[in-house]
C-alpha cells in the first residue's frame, strides 16, 4: 500500500500530460519560436506587438462553431471525461463561452496576415478540455484544445485549404505556478487566447496543400 501510493502522483501527472495523445493524427507541424516558448510554459516578450506573417491569404470573415454534441463536464475530478472543459470563465455556457474565446484569438490573428487572396475561414471545435479546479491547484496538466480549420474563396466559395485538423495544446500550470501566473496577469484565458492567435496566424501563413 505504501508502494502504490508513492508512485500515485507520477502516474496521474502521466494520465495528464498524456491526454492529448488520445485524440489520433493531426495535421498541424510542431510549433516554432514563441509557439515553441508558449507550449513549455514561459512567457516572452508578453507586451510585445506579434509579428507580421508572410500569408497567401487575408481573412475577410471567420465562421467558428462549437458543436452542440461536444460534451461538456463540470465535474471538479483530475482528468473529467469530456470534450468541453473550462473553469477559467464564471459557471454559464461552456460552449459560447469557448467560442468567444477562439473569436478573440482570430480577432488577435488577422491582422497579422495580409496576403492576396481573400478567403473565408471557418473554425469548428472538437475539442477544449482545459482544467479543473482540483487539478490546476494539485498536478496542472495539459489545455488540450483541437479544431478543424477550412478557407473559402470570398467570392466563389469554393474551398481553397482544408479541412485541416489543428491540435493547439498548450502546457497548462498547476499548484503554486498557477496561482503565481494568476497574480502576474497570465490567466489560463489570456495565456490560452495568445496562443491560439498564435496557431491560427501560423496555420494561415502554411501553404495551400490543401492538407
Amino acid at each position: 500500500m505504501k508502494n502504490f501510493r508513492a508512485v500515485l502522483p507520477v502516474l496521474l501527472l502521466s494520465a495528464l500530460s498524456g491526454c492529448a495523445l488520445l485524440q489520433g493524427p493531426v495535421e498541424n507541424t510542431a510549433p516554432q519560436g514563441r509557439d515553441a516558448a508558449a507550449l513549455s510554459g514561459s512567457n516572452p516578450a508578453a507586451g510585445a506587438q506579434p509579428q507580421a506573417l508572410a500569408s497567401d491569404y487575408t481573412v475577410t470573415s471567420t465562421k467558428i462553431v462549437v458543436p452542440s454534441y461536444l460534451k461538456v463536464s463540470e465535474a471538479n475530478t483530475l482528468y473529467p471525461v469530456a470534450d468541453i472543459v473550462w473553469r477559467g470563465d464564471p459557471y454559464g455556457d461552456r460552449r459560447a463561452q469557448v467560442k468567444a474565446i477562439f473569436e478573440e484569438a482570430v480577432a488577435k490573428a488577422m491582422p497579422r496576415l495580409h496576403g492576396p487572396e481573400a478567403v473565408e475561414a471557418d473554425i469548428v471545435v472538437r475539442r477544449f478540455h482545459s482544467l479543473t479546479g482540483h487539478a490546476r491547484f494539485t498536478v496542472g496538466g495539459v489545455h488540450s484544445i483541437t479544431f478543424v480549420l477550412t478557407l473559402r474563396d470570398s467570392n466563389s466559395g469554393q474551398v481553397v485549404l482544408g479541412p485541416r485538423v489543428v491540435k493547439a495544446d498548450l502546457r497548462a500550470f498547476g499548484g503554486r505556478k498557477a496561482l503565481q501566473a494568476d497574480r502576474d496577469g497570465q490567466t489560463q484565458k489570456v495565456r490560452i487566447i495568445r496562443h491560439l492567435a498564435d496557431v491560427i496566424a501560423r496555420e494561415l501563413a502554411r501553404p495551400a496543400d490543401n492538407s
